[in-house]
């Protein structure tokens, strides 16, 4: 038999390794920010102690003395007064000869639609105009629309509606009717 030829093993040369790929998006953000704040919690320096001279010279100061004249100015900007806004000479005259009659109070007040679910306790008709009136709120509307189970109606009678309002009613308000005197 013919020798055979004797091979030498070599060692395969080392594997280069791979680049790491460097994050990118939030991810990488949120690891940058991290690495970030872990250096930027060095102990802050303190604010400088204001002289003494300084200090003494604030305390000095008397407080200025209110006058008269800004008391009063005071006083009439603290209690404002509040007065009905009318369009008309004649919206204002109908207001004051007619009288109010309370017809019920605001159970609920939707903002996204501006309508308040009212409680009646006498009937309300379309056209007729009202005074809400509460802790917060008070202002005069004409009854444009009014709803009562879903349906569109010319007359609520007691019981619960639905009436569409100008500003926003807060429940407990209550609700009076102007109708001319009788």
């Amino acid at each position: 038999m013919a020798a055979r030829k004797k091979t030498i093993r070599r060692k395969a040369p080392p594997r280069k390794r791979a680049k790491r790929k460097r994050a990118t998006g939030k991810r990488a953000e949120g690891k940058r920010a991290k690495r970030k704040r872990a250096q930027a919690t060095k102990p802050k320096a303190r604010k400088r102690a204001k002289p003494a001279a300084k200090r003494a010279a604030r305390r000095r100061r008397p407080a200025p003395k209110p006058t008269r004249a800004s008391a009063a100015v005071v006083a009439e900007s603290a209690a404002p007064v509040a007065r009905p806004v009318f369009s008309s000479l004649s919206a204002a005259l109908s207001v004051l000869a007619s009288t109010a009659q309370h017809i019920g109070s605001v159970t609920h007040f939707f903002p996204h639609r501006s309508s308040a679910l009212i409680a009646l306790e006498l009937p309300l008709a379309v056209g007729e105009r009202l005074h809400v009136r509460g802790a917060t709120s008070d202002f005069l509307m004409p009854v444009t629309s009014l709803h009562v189970d879903g349906q569109s109606v010319a007359l609520a009678n007691a019981g619960e509606a639905t009436l569409h309002v100008p500003e926003r009613a807060r429940p407990g308000d209550a609700l009076y009717a102007l109708r001319a005197p009788v």
